[in-house]
């Protein structure tokens, strides 16, 4: 039996109340047999601190996506649990922090032959550079903001002065840089990667949106469930793949994880042209862990029932120990 803090963000989307996938994790330990301890992070980093010591776990799972309100932080709370020397879940600081980064990460893409969509970047510094040549149209976003911060329909924009004024709006409203990238037409296609296996496929189906309808997966798609963009998405394993696409989606995915240290456990975004080209959008580390999401319903597809999945994790996690082991 081991004493496992549980470390979690408690600012969610509904509140400050945890967010159901710790008491799903919580509850999977307890049936694993070990002895969970949930802690909320705090807002000080000596409490953060004073708390795990506090607990002295043997291991951390961490489940922490953000730090006073901040994604962008998240890969900072890593960083802490680094330097306390206590084995955790997931992926390191490094892991989190190139993952993160839209733009530095496309760059990583790029050293490993990987396709991404070209792009360009845009700073309060430099809120008219572009560099590069872009063709329209273009779908614009928050270049570390994560969980589909801002992004819907207005992020597709067809002109420049249409690009001019979304990136005007969210260097304003978001306070972060700004990543404007080629729209990539065609199948979104999910890959669950845990450890060195990229678990079954899973594709968004648009159909429900209709032709017209642009097809993203966009905040109201994933979170607003009285949505038209809700109701007329549902994620489901892929189907009509080729031996052949199946295993460059697959070759694709593990080198983006590679590519960004990523580690442990990771879903990949890939979109697959007409030409089937599959195209990296982002790599997500440590994807959201609740029973229903896309990583556990691979996993599971995968032969990971959600009690094992988590308890894999957990073992995965105790022995690596202080090691900075990729796939």
């Amino acid at each position: 039996m081991k004493r496992v803090l549980v470390l979690y963000s408690p600012y969610t989307p509904g509140g400050r109340k945890p967010d159901i996938v710790v008491l799903q994790v919580t509850r999977a330990l307890v049936r694993l047999g070990h002895a969970p301890v949930p802690f909320p992070v705090p807002l000080e980093l000596d409490a953060l601190v004073a708390g795990i010591r506090k607990a002295a776990p043997d291991v951390i799972f961490n489940l922490c996506e953000e730090w006073r309100g901040d994604g962008k932080l998240e890969a900072r709370v890593a960083g802490v649990l680094e330097l306390l020397g206590i084995p955790f879940t997931g992926n390191s600081s490094l892991g989190l922090a190139l993952a993160g980064d839209k733009a530095l990460s496309k760059k990583l893409y790029e050293f490993h032959n990987l396709a991404y969509p070209e792009f360009a970047v845009f700073t309060r510094e430099k809120p008219d550079l572009v560099g590069g040549h872009l063709n329209f149209p273009l779908f614009v976003k928050p270049m570390r903001s994560d969980a589909s911060l801002s992004i819907g329909d207005v992020s597709f924009v067809k002109t420049w002065p249409e690009l001019q004024t979304r990136v005007k709006h969210l260097l304003r409203t978001t306070k972060d840089a700004v990543l404007a990238e080629e729209y990539i037409r065609g199948r979104e296609i999910y890959a669950a990667v845990l450890f060195d296996r990229v678990m079954p496929l899973l594709e968004v189906d648009f159909t429900g949106l209709g032709a017209r309808k642009l097809h993203i997966m966009g905040r109201a798609a994933k979170f607003f469930t009285k949505s038209r963009a809700y109701k007329g998405t549902q994620v489901m394993r892929v189907r009509g793949l080729s031996a052949g696409l199946r295993r460059k989606i697959e070759h694709t995915a593990r080198e983006a994880c590679r590519a960004c240290q990523v580690r442990s456990y990771a879903r990949v975004d890939i979109r697959v042209n007409e030409l089937d080209e599959p195209f990296v959008i982002e790599v997500n580390p440590n994807p959201y862990l609740e029973i229903r999401s896309e990583f556990a319903r691979a996993a599971r597809l995968g032969g990971f029932k959600y009690v094992p999945l988590i308890g894999k994790l957990l073992d995965e996690a105790t022995k690596r120990g202080g090691t900075e082991r990729v796939f």
